[in-house]
């Protein structure tokens, strides 16, 4: 079988792959705690909070935007 390497015609299995290797290059939550001189996890869960708030709105709009225009791709595979 053909694939072509697109993000909306990619195998669950390509997509398990590339997901799993990507989450394995990524630093331990007590690395990143310590990178940013986090003291505990509910100074992170506060700062992450924080972040959020900021950008959900962002995210909302650009998604809106999206559809509004009708840009959001269609997937075209038999599993979606």
């Amino acid at each position: 079988m053909r694939m072509r390497l697109c993000c909306v015609t990619t195998t669950p299995l390509l997509t398990w792959q590339v997901v799993g290797t990507a989450m394995g290059l990524c630093p331990s939550r007590g690395a990143i705690q310590t990178k940013f001189k986090l003291p505990d996890e509910a100074a992170a869960a506060e700062q992450m909070g924080a972040f959020l708030a900021l950008m959900e709105p962002l995210v909302g709009a650009v998604l809106r935007l999206i559809e509004k225009n009708s840009l959001n791709f269609p997937i075209n595979n038999k599993w979606g």
